[in-house]
């Protein structure tokens, strides 16, 4: 647990760095307790719906509780505290889950952030069919998208977010998320070089290049105006090889 308890320790410093002022609280606490709701979203670009975990400073306290194999102390549906507070969206990698991510989103709770953990649909521990596949990766950000709109839909939570301090962290194909929603311009023909080129590779993707299954194509994404940092952990970065893939991307990284 030693190395888990580093890394969350890492993660939320790069987040502080990164962020710059984004972690400034408006309340005078030195932790919260972790309050916890789900939210069902709907991306209506391409019709898909999706669960977000959704963790939130609270003064209620908290009970342990289980979820599957998880075991964790939450305020369910808990008062969010009074005060304004920093958006995180953590997107996970390929064939993960939401609650993958959980100690570095509750390590940001008790120090005075709202996160959201969205399950992308198709590219999920209990559902992976879209995994490295050219919609995969044109849908992802808008997941990212859709989820900042829904959190701010709820209008508690739109009253205690501070909308000027948003910020994705992204685990490999959630740091491709996190690059594509700030403004990346991805291109597949990379991969499809990549992998004819140097067949001892064993990426994932590598089969699906072989299958045909993934099609040249560049992926010009909407960039999300108010993400204001980001945080990348192992990204998938043979995405954004070309020479001018991130030149859009001008906020702290």
């Amino acid at each position: 647990m030693k190395g888990v308890r580093v890394s969350t320790i890492f993660l939320f410093s790069s987040l502080l760095i990164a962020c710059a002022d984004i972690s400034e609280k408006t309340v005078d606490r030195d932790r919260f307790y972790i309050g916890y709701k789900e939210i069902n979203v709907e991306s209506k670009p391409i019709g898909e719906q999706f669960p977000v975990t959704l963790v939130y400073p609270t003064e209620t306290p908290s009970e342990q509780v289980r979820f599957g194999p998880f075991e964790m102390e939450l305020s369910i549906d808990g008062k969010i505290a009074a005060g304004k507070f920093p958006l995180v969206i953590i997107s996970h990698g390929s064939g993960g889950t939401n609650l993958g991510h959980r100690s570095i989103a509750f390590a940001l709770v008790e120090n005075g952030f709202v996160v959201g953990m969205p399950l992308h649909p198709k590219n999920n521990a209990q559902n992976n069919e879209a995994a490295d596949t050219n919609s995969n990766w044109k849908n992802r950000p808008l997941h990212v998208s859709s989820s900042i709109d829904a959190i701010l839909s709820k209008r508690r939570m739109s009253e205690s977010v501070d909308t000027d301090k948003i910020a994705i962290i992204g685990h490999s194909d959630g740091g491709y998320t996190a690059l594509a929603a700030a403004g990346g311009v991805a291109d597949t023909t990379h991969v499809i070089e990549l992998c004819l080129s140097k067949p001892q590779i064993s990426e994932p993707f590598c089969s699906m290049v072989k299958n045909n299954k993934i099609k040249a194509e560049k992926i010009e994404n909407v960039r999300d105006e108010r993400v204001k940092a980001i945080v990348l952990m192992a990204p998938l970065g043979i995405l954004f090889k070309s020479e001018d893939a991130l030149a859009r991307v001008d906020i702290p990284v």
